[in-house]
């Protein structure tokens, strides 16, 4: 059985991807296509490339593909429904920043749990950071780890719920290393 799992939640803030990757996107969908996603997606899609947006809703097309409902960042609902291909987490352009903001996949790892009932993410030393019983554990696994390959490490954490200490070579996001307090 399917996990139907989405990469993004309703009310956060994503970036519209590229008119390049936009413009395959609406390629790979077309008439041709057993989905036939095309009648679903905005006719400009390539319009709105690199703009902030709003996720208003996220849906489900058959086989639990992600559809989302955005707009603009305080402005108008923008018509038709977007694949998950066609956003993508707006932090990542921050990895100069602060290595939280690299994408997620490199910091951490879904895996079954020992009984097999859970799924747990830990990070590549092995530490567990979350817990999650699933129905079909095997497709939650790949799911998450999916995710883990569109978001940054902060965003992921927070898409699951949980906290990550920063090592001790590491500065906590926000803080001011000379004085050791949030900014």
């Amino acid at each position: 059985m399917q996990n139907y799992h989405s990469a993004f939640l309703g009310g956060e803030i994503v970036r519209v991807r590229d008119a390049a990757r936009l413009a395959e996107i609406q390629k790979l969908c077309t008439t041709d296509s057993p989905l036939s996603l095309h009648t679903v997606f905005p006719v400009s899609m390539a319009d709105y490339a690199g703009e902030q947006v709003q996720i208003t809703g996220v849906s489900f097309y058959h086989m639990g593909f992600v559809l989302y409902e955005i707009r603009r960042i305080g402005g108008d609902l923008i018509r038709g429904h977007w694949p998950e291909d066609a956003i993508e987490d707006q932090e990542l352009g921050r990895v100069d920043e602060h290595e939280f903001f690299a994408v997620a996949k490199e910091r951490y790892i879904a895996k079954p749990s020992d009984d097999g009932l859970h799924v747990e993410i830990r990070d590549r030393g092995d530490r567990l950071l979350c817990s999650m019983r699933k129905r079909d554990v095997p497709s939650a696994v790949n799911d998450i780890n999916r995710v883990a390959g569109l978001r940054c490490a902060f965003s992921f954490a927070s898409r699951y719920n949980f906290e990550d200490e920063p090592s001790e070579s590491e500065n906590a996001i926000g803080q001011d290393p000379a004085t050791n307090q949030n900014g």
